[in-house]
């Protein structure tokens, strides 16, 4: 009976996942404008996550066999940038087993290595499960603090940790008050925040990002738009997103290779209980395919583009930024 029950499952899981495997989001995407990667300047960066490339379950890797990641790889270092932002799931880790999460998180790194570009980890919740947030902060963190913040040209870049022990799918209370200092002591005109889950998220894990504690999601959207962040880019879900909610720039990038897409609600659909809804949104746009992101900082405006893999811009658009100007106190 028992083995009955698991060949049945098997079948289901394959009938799931074959239908998934139909839509690899390389077509979507090609609703865009065909461009090829764009050119960076110099205060040009690039960010994109959920790659997931080792530690993948059997059924997915024989559903979808390709390499997302490495296609993207070849494209963020044509356009040359200088920096990219990795908004996490580099690998799923293996809850209870540190040498294999051990050889997962070497796996990501040596395809890493192939980034011409500086990058920056953020921690994302399959590196982070178990064991595994420990051998990520030794590994790919280099041993250091998994949230922190540096500065580069005229901009201030603050890298947030949203599964640290004790404090999953959310931000510790430790870490808010130093993001509040942080942000209280940067002068620079330019202010760009990244954490893996969304704020605010619109599709499969509604509920299960940072809208998990909406105090606490509403305490930090709150300080980032007090303090005149440009935009927050995250993750977690697979798809492109953006939108401006409240004053706040959203920008989901998750289409590094993680398998499958996922669909996405329309803002006029999500429920009341997630505490926003259409009527507060400036802009909106959605785009279910693989994919990474562009930001291109020009004075006070920042420009902000999305290319799919197969060479097709997907979005773009402009911020201006008054923080140059009069600086929040």
């Amino acid at each position: 009976m028992k083995v009955k029950k698991l060949i049945s499952l098997t079948l289901l899981t394959v009938l799931l996942l074959s239908t998934f495997a139909c839509d690899s989001g390389e077509e979507l995407e090609q609703e865009g404008t065909p461009t090829g990667p764009p050119t960076c300047g110099e205060s040009c960066f690039v960010v994109f996550g959920d790659c997931l490339v080792a530690g993948v379950p059997l059924l997915k890797r024989l559903f979808f066999p390709g390499n997302e990641f490495g296609i993207l790889v070849d494209q963020v270092n044509a356009t040359g940038a200088q920096m990219t932002f990795i908004l996490g799931d580099f690998y799923y880790a293996d809850d209870d087993d540190e040498e294999d999460s051990r050889e997962r998180a070497a796996k990501f790194l040596e395809e890493a290595e192939e980034l011409k570009a500086q990058w920056y980890p953020i921690m994302g919740n399959h590196e982070a499960e178990g064991v595994g947030w420990a051998v990520a902060r030794d590994m790919v963190f280099g041993g250091g603090s998994t949230y922190y913040s540096f500065d580069y040209e005229d901009s201030h870049f603050i890298i947030l940790d949203a599964y640290m022990p004790g404090a999953w799918s959310s931000i510790s209370e430790e870490q808010m008050a130093w993001l509040e200092d942080d942000l209280r002591t940067t002068a620079k005109p330019h202010i760009f925040v990244f954490v893996h889950p969304p704020l605010y998220p619109t599709g499969p894990h509604l509920g299960d990002s940072l809208d998990t504690d909406i105090d606490v999601r509403d305490r930090l959207a709150a300080l980032l738009t007090e303090h005149r962040v440009d935009a927050v880019f995250c993750a977690h879900e697979h798809f492109y997103c953006s939108f401006e909610y409240r004053g706040l720039m959203q920008v989901t990038t998750g289409g590094a290779g993680a398998q499958p897409l996922h669909g996405y609600e329309e803002f006029d659909e999500l429920e009341e209980e997630y505490g926003y809804g259409f009527d507060e949104i400036t802009r909106w746009k959605a785009v279910k395919a693989f994919h990474y992101v562009v930001v291109d900082i020009k004075g006070n405006e920042v420009e902000i583009a999305a290319y799919g893999i197969v060479g097709y811009l997907i979005d773009q658009f402009s911020l201006s930024t008054e923080r140059a100007l009069s600086p929040a106190p």
